[in-house]
């Protein structure tokens, strides 16, 4: 009888290293992902602050 329930034990045991396993997977892959979002945005903010620059020299151009 002791076998078998250490024997479960060590089936629960791997299955809950397993769900460890696997939201440390997913962690890595949301802080991955976190990561180019950021990027992307950071990317975006500079291209718009290029555009903004563009045009406000367009309309100082066009008061002198």
């Amino acid at each position: 009888m002791l076998s078998e329930t250490s024997s479960t034990a060590g089936l629960g045991s791997d299955a809950s290293q397993q769900d460890v396993t696997d939201a440390e997977l997913q962690l890595m892959e949301q802080q991955k992902m976190l990561h180019q979002l950021k990027d992307m945005i950071r990317e975006r903010e500079e291209s718009l602050a290029k555009k903004d620059a563009e045009l406000q020299v367009c309309s100082w151009s066009s008061f002198t």
